[in-house]
């Protein structure tokens, strides 16, 4: 599960939150990741028509709103398989953002290997811990 931040003054409702402004320009959402991240894939689906902003930290992400480079941010806060993102949890207590909005993104990993090698031939699998 990720959840949307944004600086506001108060606690915003989830629903109708728009993925452009007014003037018809796009919301910038930052995400925590490369482009073709997990992270990315959820600011995509909260925010179908936004301009997501890659960010290589939980923190760079959450400086981006509180600095209005960005409108929102997308974070993951919940993990099925890891648990609390204890970090973005930290980061919520120390930055002036609410959370606006919740999206929840099914994670698939796979195994990936060169055409024609077979699962037979693997000798080595290197991943994330979970």
């Amino acid at each position: 599960m990720s959840i949307a931040f944004s600086f506001v003054a108060e606690p915003l409702s989830a629903t109708g939150l728009p993925s452009s402004h007014r003037d018809g320009s796009k919301v910038r959402v930052a995400y925590q990741g490369l482009p073709g991240a997990y992270s990315e894939a959820a600011a995509l689906k909260a925010y179908p028509l936004c301009e997501a902003v890659p960010c290589d930290q939980f923190e760079v992400a959450f400086k981006a709103v509180e600095l209005w480079l960005v409108d929102k941010a997308v974070l993951p806060i919940e993990n099925t398989l890891g648990g609390s993102i204890h970090r973005n949890y930290d980061l919520l207590l120390r930055h002036r953002l609410h959370i606006v909005g919740e999206v929840q993104l099914a994670v698939n990993h796979c195994l990936l290997g060169l055409p024609g090698v077979r699962k037979e031939e693997l000798k080595r699998v290197i991943s994330h811990p979970q």
